[in-house]
């Protein structure tokens, strides 16, 4: 990444275009706790995933969900 401003560096790892290490890093920071209070700090919203990337986790997660909460307490048996 060419020289940036905290804030480009910020958006950046807002948007997804770059990810925590690269933004800690580059704005030499103390580590992951410093970089979210950088962001809060800059009015920045975290990253998230795509819709899409969400809709596939919990395509995923929800029949492992289900199964374990259908499941009789072992303890009790």
């Amino acid at each position: 990444m060419p020289s940036t401003s905290p804030h480009d560096i910020l958006s950046a790892y807002s948007w997804c275009e770059i990810g925590s290490s690269a933004a800690i890093s580059l704005l030499h920071l103390d580590g992951f706790r410093s970089l979210i209070i950088a962001m809060a700090d800059a009015g920045h919203s975290l990253p998230r995933p795509s819709d899409q990337e969400i809709e596939a986790q919990l395509r995923v997660a929800l029949p492992l969900l289900r199964e374990a909460l259908s499941r009789p307490d072992a303890e009790g048996a």
